[in-house]
C-alpha cells in the first residue's frame, strides 16, 4: 500500500466510524473513544486493512483501539481491539506471508478457574508446533478464529461464528 493511501484511508476510516459512532449507541468506554488505535501503534497498518474488510463484510465498526495482546505470541508484529455492532473482538497480526497455523490451542474447563461470567473458568493453552508452552490464558470462555496473517479472539460465539462465516476459515 503507498504512503499516500495509507495517509488517506485512517482519516475516511474515522470519519466513517465515527458518524457511525454519533448515529448509534456504543460499546466503546470514554477512555477508548478518547485513545483510538494510532500511527505508532503496532499493528495499525494491519488494522487499517482489516477495519475495511469488516466494513465489506457488514460489521459496523464502533471504535478500534489499542490491544493488550499487542505482544502475545512469537512473530507477531502487532494487534487491535475492535468493537462492531456484530460483537467486540481482538486482531492479532503477523506479517502478510505467515499465519497463525503454528499455534495449537487447547482448552480446559474448570470450576476452580476464575471467570467473572460464569461458576465455570477456561485454560487456554497456547503451544508451538514442538509442543512447547508459549502462553496461558484464563478467565472466561474465548473463541478462536484463524484467517490468514490474523488471529481473532472473541469472547462471543456469535462474533466467533460471523467472523468464521465472513472470511471463510475453520475455527
Amino acid at each position: 500500500m503507498s504512503k499516500l493511501a495509507l495517509a488517506i484511508c485512517p482519516a475516511m476510516l474515522w470519519l466513517v466510524v465515527l458518524a457511525h459512532a454519533q448515529a448509534r449507541p456504543t460499546s466503546c468506554s470514554p477512555e477508548e473513544i478518547r485513545n483510538p488505535i494510532r500511527p505508532s501503534d503496532p499493528g495499525y497498518s494491519d488494522a487499517i486493512v482489516l477495519a475495511a474488510s469488516l466494513q465489506n463484510h457488514h460489521f459496523t465498526i464502533q471504535c478500534v483501539g489499542p490491544s493488550k495482546f499487542a505482544q502475545f505470541l512469537p512473530r507477531q508484529t502487532g494487534a487491535a481491539l475492535f468493537r462492531t455492532t456484530l460483537g467486540d473482538f481482538e486482531a492479532l497480526f503477523r506479517p502478510k506471508e505467515q499465519n497463525f497455523d503454528d499455534v495449537f490451542i487447547s482448552e480446559e474447563r474448570n470450576g476452580s478457574l476464575p471467570s467473572p461470567d460464569s461458576d465455570i473458568g477456561y485454560r487456554y493453552t497456547l503451544r508451538d508446533r514442538q509442543g512447547r508452552k508459549i502462553r496461558v490464558m484464563e478467565g472466561r470462555e474465548a473463541f478462536f478464529v484463524r484467517h490468514d496473517n490474523r488471529l481473532f479472539i472473541t469472547w462471543q460465539k456469535e462474533t466467533a461464528d460471523t467472523l468464521s462465516e465472513s472470511f471463510g476459515d475453520q475455527r
